[in-house]
């Protein structure tokens, strides 16, 4: 299933989708009897690029995600624990250059770390599996906290979760947390309505702590004329909505579209 899952993120990226409809309508047009067939589809996807180009639609929806759960207001006066998801690692960066390295979800561990100060007796778990040559995300979580000065042995790190439904199950597991304990979840503000969702659906009432926004409060409007930007956006649109949507009829979590 985890395989299967990224063969369909790789194939509805709104990216490969438009380039495949570019490919096969030249292949098209090369044939008299498919030329017309062909012409529609070069000019359905210049259309569609154009669009993708000058409307941030995709900036629009992220912020429909990224405003699902607003951060706690205000904040716990005491918490029991952090709970933050891997995924501002690159492992691969990290085993070629041998060094630490994150990507652009890097808040998910710098607001941890701020937490960590804010709730000095907070236990802190780590959720993180996926790597490459052996040095999985929480190897390099692991790096990343020690050169910010964090204290690792205060963190549990779990290397075996690969993707969210994991990340629930496994800390779960790990920790058994007392129903009447407040859990803080750092993740990317786009990935915790799924995030929450699927904590719900293990019987972990956990309280949103979003992180790592890609809008501003203008929703996007600053973002015109940006292709590559967009389909990024995109990207990240179908990934997330997708993902509620399948976690959803996989019974993974209760509901596509989760209530604050």
């Amino acid at each position: 299933m985890f395989v299967l899952s990224k063969i369909v993120q790789f194939l509805l990226s709104p990216a490969h989708v438009l380039l495949a409809c570019l490919v096969l309508g030249i292949v098209l047009m090369a044939w008299r009897r498919t030329r017309r067939a062909g012409t529609i589809a070069v000019v359905g996807a210049t259309v569609v690029l154009v669009v993708i180009m000058v409307v941030p639609v995709g900036a629009w929806l992220l912020a429909a995600l990224e405003d699902r759960f607003p951060p706690p207001e205000p904040m716990p006066a005491d918490v029991a624990g952090i709970i933050v998801l891997g995924g501002g690692q690159d492992a691969r960066i990290t085993v070629e250059r041998g060094q630490p390295t994150v990507n652009d979800s890097a808040e998910r561990m710098i607001e941890a770390a701020a937490l960590m100060r804010r709730y000095p007796e907070a236990e802190v778990i780590f959720s993180g599996g996926l790597g490459f040559a052996g040095t999985t995300e929480a190897d390099v979580a692991r790096g990343i906290f020690t050169l910010m000065g964090v204290d690792t042995g205060r963190i549990l790190f779990d290397e075996t979760a690969r993707n969210t439904y994991e990340n629930a199950l496994a800390t779960y597991q790990l920790v058994q947390p007392d129903p009447d304990s407040t859990w803080l979840l750092v993740t990317s503000a786009t990935h915790m309505p799924r995030s929450m969702a699927v904590f719900r659906k293990a019987g972990w009432p956990v309280v949103a702590y979003p992180v790592d926004y890609r809008t501003g409060r203008s929703g996007g409007k600053e973002a015109w004329f940006l292709l590559a930007r967009h389909l990024g956006d995109l990207d990240v649109v179908v990934h997330e909505y997708v993902g509620l949507v399948a976690y959803w009829a996989l019974g993974r979590s209760d509901d596509p579209w989760p209530e604050p």
